[in-house]
């Protein structure tokens, strides 16, 4: 068997980064569909905010500066069910996000493979894709889900010792390790469903669940180096919200000075860029994953007579699945 070359999780970064950014096109069209799924979740907030404070002259202070106060001082005078408003809003977004995302995952994928598909062979591997990702994407993150809430119920009755303790700072670290371990369990899982997702675009499975745990096998086979790529991924993500929040902040300080459809204008602006910065961080750590699949074994099992792949010149052998 030959032996596998080495992947480097900076490295594998860099070049899924790298290939997301040389794709403009796909980072616009995911940008703008996070629009449109802004919208589910928004419209059913802001047709309750105008019949709230369209007929109401005390609503006016807002047009100058917005206050929380003051919209909850609006909703007491108001009837219409908020609660039953914001859920309608995040069902109906949760909703359209599962039903869409696997045609999104399945072009961005072929998109990072094949740079030279046009928009019409994307949708048809996309349209084929779909149910086989939808499987995936559905169980693989309630399995995520699931794990990560029965790492936290397990460790809470083995750690309770030490959360009831006369140590002050006992409860501290236990939270800290409950929080640890589901946050472990829950990017091995999430990770499966990449590499599953990875696994059927190149035709390597066929059938979702298994290559969902092929998935998981491959995840958990490469614990060390999926745990550095997915906290690569959330130490940048983290730092690009750090920003927009330092940015938003700093925007707010000038908010008195200036007028109202400025700052509305810029904070428009900075939450759109962080949504392109955002979108071009996942479609990076996808394209690191399809980078580090292809690379990481010489020979990657594959399943239902699946036939070899490559990925941006790196082959992949062809074997069978035990």
């Amino acid at each position: 068997m030959v032996r596998a070359p080495r992947v480097w999780p900076v490295r594998s970064l860099a070049t899924g980064l790298r290939h997301a950014a040389a794709r403009p096109g796909l980072l616009a069209a995911i940008w703008a569909w996070h629009l449109v799924l802004g919208a589910a979740f928004a419209v059913p907030i802001f047709r309750w905010l105008h019949e709230a404070t369209a007929y109401r002259p005390v609503a006016d202070a807002l047009a100058e500066r917005f206050s929380f106060a003051l919209l909850v001082e609006l909703q007491q005078y108001d009837t219409a069910p908020v609660l039953a408003i914001l859920s309608a809003g995040v069902a109906g977004g949760l909703l359209i996000a599962t039903l869409v995302s696997p045609l999104v995952a399945a072009a961005t994928l072929a998109s990072l493979r094949s740079p030279t598909l046009g928009a019409r062979e994307l949708s048809d591997v996309a349209v084929s894709l779909y149910w086989p990702f939808l499987r995936v994407i559905v169980f693989g993150r309630l399995a995520a889900l699931a794990g990560a809430l029965i790492v936290l119920a397990a460790l809470r009755a083995v750690l309770w010792p030490l959360s009831e303790s006369f140590w002050e700072g006992g409860w501290l670290v236990a939270i800290g390790l409950r929080a640890a371990a589901a946050g472990i369990v829950g990017v091995i899982l999430l990770a499966a469903v990449d590499f599953a997702l990875v696994r059927l675009c190149e035709q390597r499975s066929r059938e979702g669940l298994r290559a969902w745990a092929a998935g998981l096998r491959f995840a958990g086979s490469h614990l060390a180096l999926t745990l550095a790529l997915w906290t690569g991924f959330i130490l940048m993500l983290a730092a690009a919200v750090s920003v927009f929040v330092a940015l938003r902040e700093l925007t707010s300080v000038w908010s008195a000075r200036l007028p109202t459809l400025l700052v509305v204008g810029v904070a428009v602006i900075l939450q759109q860029l962080f949504i392109g910065t955002r979108a071009w961080l996942r479609v990076g750590l996808l394209g690191t994953e399809q980078h580090v699949s292809a690379q990481a074994d010489a020979r990657v099992p594959a399943d239902d007579a699946a036939r070899q792949t490559v990925w941006e010149g790196a082959p992949i052998g062809d074997s069978r699945d035990p």
